[in-house]
């Protein structure tokens, strides 16, 4: 809530101590990096590294983000892995 960036709102956070997954949605896609780097002077984020960022349209043309420290499992299979480790 400290790191508020107009244009930008967060779906969904999940912190589990070994994952960081954050999902939202923004009205410009040079707000993301801009917010990234703002959390990342924060103590629970600081060092923090994504593995994934997807940045995409849905049907409506809404701008979807989506964070996570570790690869999805289509990521991996659009990587050429199988999708298991």
């Amino acid at each position: 809530a400290n790191h508020h960036q107009t244009g930008l709102w967060l779906t969904q956070v999940s912190l589990d101590g070994h994952q960081v997954k954050l999902v939202g949605k923004t009205l410009d896609s040079s707000l993301v990096p801009s917010w990234i780097n703002s959390l990342g002077t924060t103590a629970y984020f600081k060092g923090q590294e994504f593995a994934e960022t997807r940045l995409f349209r849905d049907a409506e043309q809404q701008l979807h983000f989506i964070l996570s420290s570790s690869p999805s499992e289509s990521a991996l299979v659009t990587e050429g892995g199988n999708g298991r480790e």
